[in-house]
């Protein structure tokens, strides 16, 4: 286990959007994923944005910890996936 910093956690959010906008990424079943998703807020920082559990209506948590998830998953090489299981 490691833990993120803030340029990472950032760099995350920004996958995420980046994925949504796209229309490249959608979710699957998660009733805590999507009342997350529909109750996020971004707050600004610097040049970033992170989801804000403050300005939030709901818990974020999912949705965190989904765009961490992603983002690691996107950094992974093509040829990691030896063994490999997400839930």
């Amino acid at each position: 286990m490691r833990r993120v910093n803030g340029t990472e956690h950032a760099e995350a959010v920004g996958v995420m959007l980046d994925l949504c906008n796209e229309e490249r990424i959608r979710r699957l079943g998660s009733l805590e994923l999507l009342h997350a998703i529909r109750g996020a807020k971004l707050r600004n920082v610097g040049d970033t944005h992170l989801w804000s559990r403050r300005a939030a209506t709901v818990d974020v948590s999912p949705l965190v910890a989904a765009s961490l998830a992603v983002w690691a998953a996107a950094g992974m090489p093509e040829d990691a996936d030896d063994g490999i299981q997400i839930f």
